[in-house]
């Protein structure tokens, strides 16, 4: 049983494990900076969660 690649979710998934990658790089600098402190803080409240639901949403369709 082959199915066929949706070419927008793969992108999708991997900008969002990207945009986690970047995230976890930001938060070394927290200390320094404050706006490396806001912007890891919307990697971990706004990218985190919808990488969890995207995936979640493939788990099932194996």
């Amino acid at each position: 049983m082959t199915r066929e690649r949706i070419v927008l979710f793969d992108n999708t998934k991997a900008l969002l494990i990207l945009l986690v990658v970047m995230g976890h790089f930001v938060g070394y600098y927290t200390s320094f900076s404050t706006d490396m402190k806001i912007m890891f803080f919307l990697f971990i409240f706004f990218i985190c969660p919808y990488l969890f639901l995207f995936q979640g949403y493939f788990q099932n369709q194996l």
